[in-house]
């Protein structure tokens, strides 16, 4: 029994459509400078429940994955290891939370804070996919705001706000 369960959990990880995270925020920092794309930063906490729960939801066999993969420098960071990312720049007091910044450390996005359900997160994605968001942020170093409630997304100076 205890065989068949080990093949049947080696094949599901093996198999898993999931995200290629970084544990290292200053070598995720260089190579996103170095492949010029953006950071999703996704910040936890020890025996935080729900950051596990949103890490199998979201970042685990999603349509999204393979676009996250090639277009963002995801990493993983702890805060509970202060030292190891600049906390006064990913700071928070909900976990888990994820911030999408630039290769320059500035946000292209408003943080999300708690979970989200994997569709909400899908249009947020997307949302930025179709402004051509973080290519534009990649050729310059201006910020644009999104603003998506019920009409089409209106692009101004700022920080994206994809709610």
């Amino acid at each position: 029994m205890k065989k068949i369960l080990l093949i049947w959990l080696f094949g599901t990880l093996l198999f898993a459509n999931h995200i290629g995270w970084m544990g290292d925020y200053d070598k995720a920092l260089q190579l996103a400078q170095k492949s010029n794309k953006p950071l999703l930063v996704l910040l936890v906490k020890n025996d935080c429940v729900k950051c596990n729960e949103m890490i199998k939801m979201l970042f685990m066999n999603q349509p999204y994955i393979d676009k996250l993969n090639q277009n963002f420098i995801c990493v993983i960071v702890n805060a509970s290891h202060k030292h190891s990312y600049p906390i006064e720049l990913y700071y928070s007091t909900t976990f888990p939370t994820l911030f999408f910044a630039n290769a320059n450390e500035q946000f292209i996005a408003k943080p999300i804070y708690g979970t989200i359900d994997s569709s909400s997160f899908a249009k947020k994605i997307n949302l930025l996919e179709e402004s051509n968001f973080y290519k534009k942020a990649k050729d310059s170093k201006e910020i644009i705001e999104i603003r998506f409630k019920e009409n089409p997304p209106v692009v101004k100076s700022g920080i994206a706000d994809l709610k």
